[in-house]
């Protein structure tokens, strides 16, 4: 059986995680939401983030976003995905 694909330039982040996506990503500062799927896999795997609150954007009013995993940290802020090294 062949072993499911994993993203090599971060860990895998868990479905239903709260995060926190960086400041930057989509808005100047700090969103937060629920990681509800993965919008794509590569070395990076995109994940789909359903947020807290609606946010405005360039496109209109979104109610989530899809996110690389090098961009999601935990809520609190205290776990990231990132490789250490």
């Amino acid at each position: 059986m062949n072993k499911p694909m994993e993203p090599t330039l971060h860990k895998p982040v868990p479905m239903g995680t709260r995060v926190k996506v960086q400041a930057g990503y989509v808005k100047p500062e700090a969103v937060t939401g629920t990681v509800i799927g993965v919008s794509f896999m590569h070395v990076v795997f995109g994940y789909i983030v359903l947020l807290d609150h609606e946010i405005d954007t360039e496109f209109g009013i979104q109610r989530g976003v899809s996110v690389i995993g090098t961009a999601l940290e935990s809520e609190d802020g205290l776990t990231h995905w990132r490789l250490s090294q």
